[in-house]
């Protein structure tokens, strides 16, 4: 079962999170069957985000458009206050971090919960892992979390808001790949050399 997010007792955050994690294995023990898995591989035609507010590890606000306009950057969804999966990926992106030659490919951790992780919580969360200088952090809005995770997964619906997918953009800011779960650093770092070649 997938780590989620808590938005405090009762949160309306904590709740949907924890619904969303218990969603497999509830569906799979009333005989309903297994939450759809979400795709994986080139996104056919390539698709831009809808623009959400995002706000990162130094307090700045801006469109997630205007984070991923003009560079390949590779998007992964974590929290801070995860002790699982995200300390994992975030090493893998701190590895990617270090095979990157073109200066042009960034990296950009979003949190799926914008409640705790404020921008001390995502700047301690980038120094945790050497705080490469092309990579960032930055939270959405708490209305824009279920969306985001949706539009990244490709699922109108998925089974949680945290994912160990990678969703790789192009230069016009279009979702361009989605990884498997917890890809390697060498192959996130392949998959970014080949878009920006392109």
């Amino acid at each position: 079962m997938t780590v989620a997010p808590s938005g405090g007792p009762g949160g309306r955050l904590g709740r949907r999170s924890v619904l969303f994690a218990l969603g497999g294995s509830t569906f799979s023990g009333l005989g309903l069957g297994s939450p759809t898995p979400a795709p994986r591989g080139l996104v056919v035609p390539r698709q831009p985000p809808p623009d959400w507010l995002l706000t990162d590890h130094r307090g700045r606000r801006a469109r997630l458009t205007t984070r991923l306009q003009g560079q390949v950057t590779a998007v992964q969804l974590m929290f801070t206050g995860c002790s699982s999966t995200c300390p994992v990926q975030g090493a893998v992106f701190a590895d990617v971090a270090g095979r990157i030659r073109a200066k042009d490919i960034r990296l950009l951790s979003l949190s799926v919960d914008p409640l705790g992780d404020d921008p001390k919580a995502l700047d301690a969360w980038l120094d945790r892992f050497g705080r490469p200088q092309c990579w960032s952090a930055a939270a959405p809005g708490l209305d824009d979390v279920e969306p985001l995770a949706s539009f990244l997964r490709g699922q109108a619906r998925p089974n949680s808001s945290h994912s160990t997918q990678v969703f790789l953009f192009d230069r016009q800011a279009r979702l361009a790949f989605r990884t498997v779960d917890l890809p390697s650093a060498e192959h996130v770092a392949d998959l970014l050399a080949q878009l920006a070649r392109a």
